[in-house]
């Protein structure tokens, strides 16, 4: 990946992360699929795909893509945190 496409794939994550901060998880939800599309291994986007699920109560769709980032390097601290809060429910 160079370094413009990673810089769009870091804007486009800040756009999911805004639309999530928002009350708009749908949306948000719609903008992680079309990156996944190009990028299915990404786990950034993996996980906050898996947010915006979690907010729209599609929980075990939001597992299954939090699973797979968390298996993902780098393994961030909030990929577990989100598992956490999405078994508790």
């Amino acid at each position: 990946m160079d370094s413009s496409e990673a810089n769009r794939l870091r804007d486009t994550f800040g756009k999911i992360v805004g639309r999530i901060q928002q009350g708009n998880p749908a949306e948000a939800e719609a903008l992680a699929q079309q990156v996944l599309r190009d990028h299915p291994n990404e786990p950034n986007i993996l996980r906050v795909l898996g947010v915006a699920l979690m907010r729209q109560g599609k929980f075990e769709e939001a597992s299954k893509h939090l699973s797979t980032s968390v298996k993902m390097p780098p393994s961030l601290p909030m990929v577990t945190s989100n598992m956490a809060w999405l078994w508790l429910r």
